[in-house]
């Protein structure tokens, strides 16, 4: 079973992929698989990248910019800025009477305040020699040589001209300036990668372009396509430049590549396809190209444009979030390194702190996990940071017995397609592999896919929760669980969840929490003629809201029954019509509740300000986090109210799923999976999780530690202005600044605690109707005909599921 770990695993992951077809015959069983002794298993070493400078002064900044691998070592970039003397201040405070001339010598001076430079480090993480820049350098990116070296991008300021220019330094190493090539002056190539030939050309391919330069710096020749992705690969002695063909909808439709011929300075042969649409592909050491992807490291055939995987992510104990796909070095299919980001939240500032880290993969002789349970969990993407933390602490810690291995699904999403039809397909297929029982233990964020809450498809959690190894319910927000549930049953289980729903103007739409579609329309029709329904909303979206609060009203999955043929149906669909409008019209001015400075009042835009000045009755919103409520409170005072969509039960504002899981009917290891979830809800996981994410946890004392650092944070900025104030004049803080107290977490755990419903949606539903109520709001079709063929079409999909 899986010892509790205290690791935490933010997850924001968008529902956009496409699963392998699955057949929806006779039901299955599912069967678990065991980590054998032969299976592919690469050790990893995960080093730090820390750039220590000796300072030469006080400073008044120090960043560490990117890393990248180059042959047998790390490079990193990094800039300090010195304080300024006080010759320069002067002269800056003074900047108004200065000359010409002497505007040029302050821009010199501040610029040689600046130091930058390059760390080489081996992959313990250990300095071997450092190169300090001229003043006058910028550092643009960080490429590796054919044989090792450093190629280092950078612009160059000329203080004499005022002019700038580009120019490769290329060094060894130990750090020696072997040479420097200028790109030339009227060449508009910002080179994303860079390729030396045998002969020493320099291929510079950026989007759209890729210019052959000589190491003299000549532009020998251009190929320019508007496909060029900005990618070159080498491949034994020959070069390739990737493209990208779009879809109407300008989404990628897929990668190709095409040879470059170097004694032309062109593309040649026909392009061929990737079987995938993979866009990190990289050259490796041993002559061939490899693919990098959510699932793992792949090797491109170029005669055919197929992939094979070599190493599967599933095959380490390395977290692979955040990685930088320019720096991939394979070396061989058995050795292998990258950078990758993490980062932390400092203690003390508050601030988001960036950790580089360069991680190499070593294969092993055998598979060190041999004899343990695999639990598949199924996500969309590659999972967050802490999550992939979590996993790789849970699989490594002693006395567990499972492994988690993770499917990520979004590996073979058709990418041409919309949003909507991503949704439509990864429901209806998932829905069909987890009938199969083929589908993972563990199933992540299917909690808004309606048609997966059932004991055919998932696990009542309930018993967990209650379980020996359970939750206790009053630490919880109980209600939040109880939202979940589906006739008494918790299919998914949130960790962490946003609540959403309809801001009013308490004078305007009364005392209430909730309201059918009867209530709604008599309460609005009232409304004076100068004040305003509902901010600015196109059909599509308004139609999508309203449904997410609804859905279960409208489809009964246990009778495999629909009901859109009816009157609260088509009250639906006209207040939508209503209030709804084609187009939305981008606002111009302040949003977010800062007041619109000189604007007249009917010149106003932004829906809080219109709202507090009474000429709005209703917008829809979304509470993440206490600052978002002290925010709306700010400005409405005691006119705000949250109230629910209009609903056929008139429920309150719901609950949004951030992340959900949920375990499989058919798996053999739920106990397992369980352990594995549970540890997901102790009050440290949750704070940590919920901080970094931004979302509302389940554990009240993690909500309450989140509410007083917000409250902390905030009064600390307050006072920093108060204290700065002289130096920020032109801006309106302190004053309009929202003042968060213990209050405003008061009321924002009631509103929580008033939550009773979630949104959920089932996209092969919610796409007919989008489709066939298009008609009736352009005033071509009567409500009476789009509910008519709505109820036949979503009757046959649900039916016949």
């Amino acid at each position: 079973m899986f010892v509790k770990c205290k690791r935490i695993f933010p997850l924001l992951m968008i529902i956009c992929l496409l699963l392998t077809t699955v057949s929806c015959g006779k039901k299955k069983t599912s069967h678990s698989e065991t980590v054998k002794e032969s299976d592919p298993f690469f050790q990893s070493s995960v080093k730090e990248i820390v750039v220590s400078p000796e300072f030469k002064k006080k400073a008044q900044s120090f960043v560490q910019n990117e890393a990248t691998i180059v042959g047998n070592s790390v490079v990193a970039s990094y800039e300090i800025l010195y304080e300024y003397p006080s010759e320069l201040k002067n002269k800056m405070y003074n900047l108004y009477e200065a000359s010409a001339k002497e505007i040029v010598e302050v821009m010199r001076l501040v610029q040689e305040s600046y130091e930058r430079g390059l760390v080489i480090f081996d992959f313990e993480g250990n300095p071997l020699s450092k190169i300090e820049l001229p003043f006058n350098s910028e550092i643009i990116n960080l490429f590796s040589g054919k044989n090792g070296e450093i190629i280092c991008l950078v612009e160059h300021i000329d203080f004499d001209t005022l002019g700038s220019g580009r120019e490769l330094l290329i060094y060894s190493v130990e750090g020696l300036l072997k040479e420097s090539v200028k790109i030339p002056s009227d060449s508009s190539i910002s080179p994303r990668k860079i390729l030396v030939t045998s002969d020493g050309t320099l291929i510079l391919s950026d989007y759209g372009m890729i210019g052959f330069v000589s190491s003299k710096g000549e532009m020998l020749g251009m190929v320019e396509d508007p496909d060029l992705n900005g990618n070159v690969v080498e491949a034994g002695d020959k070069y390739y430049a990737l493209m990208s063909s779009f879809s109407d909808n300008g989404l990628i439709e897929s990668i190709s590549f095409s040879e470059l011929d170097l004694a032309t300075y062109s593309l040649k042969g026909e392009r061929k396809k990737l079987d995938a649409t993979i866009g990190n592909v990289v050259s490796g050491g041993d002559g061939k190209c490899y693919a990098i992807d959510g699932n793992g490291i792949h090797r491109v055939d170029l005669s055919s444009g197929k992939l094979e995987e070599i190493i599967s992510w599933n095959s380490t104990d390395v977290n692979y979030s955040n990685f930088d796909p320019d720096s991939f070095q394979i070396i061989s299919e058995n050795k292998s390194a990258f950078i990758r980001s993490s980062y932390e939240t400092d203690k003390v500032t508050g601030d988001m702190v960036k950790k580089t880290l360069a991680v190499s993969l070593t294969k092993a002789d055998k598979n060190p996990h041999a004899g343990k349970k695999y639990i598949d969990m199924g996500t969309i993407g590659i999972p967050s940071d802490d999550l992939l933390d979590y996993i790789v602490s849970c699989n490594t810690e002693a006395g567990n017995t499972a492994r988690i291995r993770v499917r990520d699904y979004n590996t073979v999403l058709a990418p041409d397609l919309s949003y909507s039809q991503r949704q439509t397909i990864l429901s209806d297929k998932v829905y069909a592999e987890m009938l199969s029982g083929k589908g993972p233990d563990i199933l992540v964020n299917f909690s808004c896919f309606s048609q997966f809450n059932s004991e055919e498809v998932l696990v009542d959690l309930n018993k967990y929760v209650d379980g020996a190894n359970g939750l206790n319910r009053e630490e919880y927000f109980d209600n939040i669980l109880s939202a979940f549930e589906n006739k008494g049953k918790l299919y998914q289980i949130p960790v962490c969840f946003d609540i959403r729903g309809l801001l009013g103007n308490k004078d305007l739409i009364g005392e209430r929490s909730g309201w059918t579609y009867s209530e709604f329309t008599g309460i609005v029709e009232k409304l004076p003629s100068d004040v305003e329904v509902m901010s600015e909303i196109d059909y599509k979206d308004l139609l999508e809201r309203m449904l997410l609060d609804a859905m279960l009203d409208f489809v009964d999955y246990s009778k495999k029954d629909v009901y859109f043929d009816g009157d609260e149906f088509r009250q639906l669909l006209t207040i939508t019509k209503e209030y709804g409008t084609d187009v939305v019209q981008s606002q111009d001015s302040y949003e977010n509740g800062i007041p619109e400075f000189g604007v007249e009042e009917e010149q106003v835009k932004d829906p809080l300000m219109r709202m507090h000045m009474g000429k709005l009755a209703l917008m829809p919103v979304e509470i993440y986090n206490l600052y978002r409520y002290a925010e709306n409170r700010s400005i409405l005072k005691k006119k705000g109210i949250y109230v629910g969509m209009p609903s056929p039960s008139g429920a309150g504002v719901s609950a949004m799923p951030v992340l959900t899981l949920a375990i499989s009917s058919f798996s053999e290891n739920k106990d397992e999976a369980w352990m594995f979830i549970r540890g997901l809800f102790d009050e440290d996981s949750q704070y940590t999780y919920t901080s970094s994410l931004g979302s509302i946890p389940l554990h009240r004392k993690a909500f309450d530690r989140i509410c007083n650092d917000t409250i902390e944070d905030n009064q600390s900025l307050i006072e920093q202005f108060k204290h700065d104030g002289n130096h920020f004049s032109a801006m309106p803080f302190p004053e309009t600044m929202v003042s968060i107290t213990q209050e405003d977490a008061k009321g924002f755990k009631e509103l929580i605690e008033n939550a009773s419903t979630i949104m959920s949606t089932d996209p092969s539903v919610l796409q007919i109707i989008e489709e066939e109520a298009a008609p009736f709001f352009r005033g071509e079709k009567s409500v009476e005909d789009v509910c008519r063929i709505i109820q036949e079409r979503t009757y046959a999909i649900v039916h016949g599921r």
